[in-house]
């Protein structure tokens, strides 16, 4: 679909075989859910907003243009919404409803700016994040207590790694009720700090040549 400034309202075929039709509809990666809920925001609109991902299924509540409440897998609310927010790929369909009483209680302007800054954060640190089927552990050094100083959950995702090492990012995301940006972050900044390793295997530090997240860690 072209990016025209119009957004397509096609019938969707509901697994029944019913017809239902959707106030505005496209894909994630011509109109980014930044743009459709600044555009909610804006016109105040009230609705539910459906957002179907490669792997999961999420719904936002809107009413007056604010944000009432978000789910996804496992996340909801605040988690939820950053979830779906940094997901670039899928298809939204919005489905319009009258105003109610409820109010909104997520600040979404808050959300939309966490989430650039979490995927900026990620992108400084995305050389350090490992293969998401590597097998993370504590690294030589023994460091079981840091400071969250990106906002991403990192004791969290660290206390996990301690506890149970062998596991893997998706593994992670899968146990710990936080948006998966915050997990990746969590996970390459803690890398690039030393801090993980992968499990049961020795590095050897590499001189001359460009720093890896291989060449950076202190492994078990």
């Amino acid at each position: 679909m072209a990016k025209t400034g119009k957004i397509a309202r096609p019938p969707i075929t509901t697994a029944t075989g019913s017809t239902a039709k959707h106030d505005l509809s496209g894909r994630i990666e011509v109109f980014s859910l930044y743009e459709v809920m600044e555009m909610l925001s804006s016109g105040r609109k009230s609705g539910q907003l459906r957002v179907v991902t490669p792997i999961a299924e999420g719904r936002c509540t809107v009413n007056r243009g604010s944000l009432v409440s978000a789910s996804i897998l496992r996340l909801s609310d605040g988690e939820a919404m950053i979830e779906m927010l940094s997901t670039h790929a899928g298809i939204f369909f919005f489905t319009s409803a009258p105003a109610t009483d409820a109010k909104g209680g997520l600040d979404l302007t808050s959300l939309l700016m966490e989430t650039v800054r979490l995927e900026d954060e990620f992108e400084r640190n995305a050389s350090y994040f490992p293969e998401e089927t590597t097998r993370l552990g504590l690294s030589s050094r023994g460091i079981r207590v840091v400071t969250d100083d990106l906002s991403c959950g990192a004791p969290h995702v660290l206390e996990v790694i301690a506890n149970k090492p062998k596991i893997t990012t998706p593994q992670l995301m899968a146990a710990i009720p936080l948006a998966s940006i915050k997990i990746r972050l969590a996970v390459a900044w803690l890398s690039s700090s030393g801090i993980l390793g992968e499990y049961n295997t020795q590095a050897i530090a590499l001189q001359g040549i460009m720093d890896s997240w291989h060449q950076k860690l202190l492994f078990l």
